[in-house]
């Protein structure tokens, strides 16, 4: 029987470490009904109330799995209101280093299982007129790094893939996806969570990628972002009549993205009328203008 409760729902991937475990401590302290999912739900080290709190093994690359999660969430809580798809984890190398099985794991993870979580948790949500979601994406997912070709690639597609159904869906659903992106977080994201490919002997330390594969050696220890804290922020966010469609979250990520928007606009004014210059002779130019004032309403 579903455990009787005001309290919402929050249904957290990738516990185990780092932002997740984060978010499920905050979540039980703050008197949520918390399903912490991950691969070895035992390594979920929190104190809480056993009746606020529901541990379960989930790989979320097998839809079975995750359908299975879902449905006990609903059996013990009733419900599921907020989502953080926060599982995933960073391929360090040189493109040309990366192996068939290396690349699909990757995408498998980062991609792939947010896509699976996310298509029940909408499935769920819809109904009953609300739902929030947390993309954990990356500073990578907008400001790509060298030697984390793949794992950019994962962001990439997680950003497209969730701006793109937030278009898709009825406002009177109530249900909101947050990207989130992150820039360095004090988690073991780049210590024992980080995967390497094997070096390729083109990549020498004299190359940016060679010199990139050695930063990534060194950079944890560095990061600026506190997980707790940040969990603490991301529920805020969540119970914003509308939350933001992106949220970027520290300094360096920050900065990060404002570089990135500099250089995309330098170089789009440098190629503006070079780009006007393969219309077509009979083109209706009033669409322009048309395109300009559907984007303006939106």
């Amino acid at each position: 029987m579903p455990v009787a409760s005001t309290a919402l729902v929050l249904f957290v991937t990738g516990c185990s470490t780092g932002l997740g475990l984060a978010l499920v401590k905050v979540g039980v302290e703050k008197g949520y009904k918390v399903i912490a999912c991950s691969r070895t739900p035992e390594s979920v080290n929190v104190n809480g109330n056993a009746s606020n709190l529901l541990k379960l093994k989930v790989d979320v690359t097998n839809t079975k799995s995750v359908e299975s999660a879902f449905q006990e969430a609903i059996k013990v809580f009733g419900s599921v209101d907020i989502v953080v798809n926060n599982a995933g984890y960073g391929l360090v190398g040189e493109f040309e280093s990366y192996t068939q099985e290396e690349m699909h794991k990757q995408m498998d993870v980062n991609f792939w299982g947010s896509v699976n979580v996310t298509k029940k948790a909408l499935e769920i949500m819809r109904p009953k007129g609300f739902g929030r979601i947390l993309q954990i994406s990356s500073v990578a997912g907008y400001y790509p790094s060298p030697a984390l070709s793949l794992y950019n690639a994962s962001k990439f597609a997680l950003e497209g893939f969730s701006q793109t159904v937030m278009r898709e869906l009825d406002p009177s659903w109530n249900i909101f996806i947050t990207v989130v992106e992150p820039g360095g977080m004090q988690t073991e994201w780049a210590n024992k969570n980080m995967s390497w490919s094997k070096a390729h002997p083109a990549y020498t330390k004299s190359t940016p990628g060679g010199q990139w594969r050695e930063f990534w050696k060194t950079y944890h220890g560095s990061e600026e972002t506190d997980p707790y804290k940040a969990a603490c922020l991301l529920l805020r966010l969540v119970n914003q009549s509308k939350p933001p469609a992106k949220f970027i979250l520290g300094h360096d990520s920050l900065e990060l993205i404002k570089k990135q928007h500099s250089d995309i606009s330098k170089e789009m004014a440098q190629y503006e009328n070079l780009s006007k210059q393969a219309t077509r002779d009979d083109f209706d130019y009033s669409n322009v203008e048309n395109l300009k004032a559907a984007l303006g309403a939106n």
